[in-house]
């Protein structure tokens, strides 16, 4: 068990699930920074299987990417990621790969840099990522792993087609009704587009429709 000598957010719902926790390789550095297991401060143990019924991990590892500076109000010094050269280079492969059809050298470069340089794993091989579909699930796995807690995951999701499949997965393994999320009228799914406000609708005076499902 790991004894934190930092501050942890433990706030509800500030965790990463562990369906999702699972999917980082063994020896992946950026493990080092979520915890899945440690020891508060009365000397109680806390992990996936403690706290499976009950307790402060029950639904997810903790993320440290993000540390508290002991500081309140604004004057807060907690510098939060907006815009990474990471993700710009990982962008560009990913709309590289996507207009050719192809997978090029740059493109393996730029996803193999992220993983050897802050994940220190092996580099992906060409049979790993050498085709299309290949490549662009190993990009979007790779970015999630990078990227968390950085607000790019939703639109990664979307842009790949699978976002309603990864809820589903989500809601399934921690147990939830399912039933609305994958409810369909002919091949889309019904709950696909979030509501709009009633009072852009309002304001829209006839001219904004509400999505299906709402």
């Amino acid at each position: 068990m790991t004894k934190l000598a930092r501050i942890i957010f433990l706030l509800p719902g500030y965790r990463m699930a562990w369906s999702y926790y699972h999917t980082f390789e063994k020896g992946d550095y950026r493990l080092t920074r979520i915890y899945g297991e440690y020891t508060d401060t009365s000397g109680k143990q806390h992990s996936e299987e403690l706290d499976k019924t009950d307790g402060s991990l029950r639904v997810g590892a903790v993320p440290g990417k993000y540390t508290i500076d002991g500081m309140i109000g604004d004057k807060g010094m907690c510098d939060v990621v907006v815009f990474r050269f990471s993700d710009v280079k990982t962008l560009y492969a990913e709309a590289v790969v996507r207009n050719s059809n192809s997978v090029n050298a740059m493109a393996k470069e730029y996803l193999n840099e992220i993983r050897t340089k802050h994940g220190k794993l092996p580099a992906f091989t060409d049979d790993e990522i050498g085709t299309v579909d290949k490549y662009l699930d190993k990009l979007l796995e790779e970015r999630g792993h990078e990227f968390y807690m950085e607000g790019v995951r939703r639109q990664d999701l979307i842009r790949h087609g699978r976002y309603v499949e990864m809820a589903i997965k989500k809601n399934e393994y921690a147990g939830h009704s399912i039933e609305n999320v994958k409810r369909m009228e002919g091949d889309k799914y019904v709950y696909e587009l979030l509501p709009i406000p009633v009072a852009t609708i309002r304001d829209g005076q006839g001219k904004i429709v509400q999505n299906p499902g709402f």
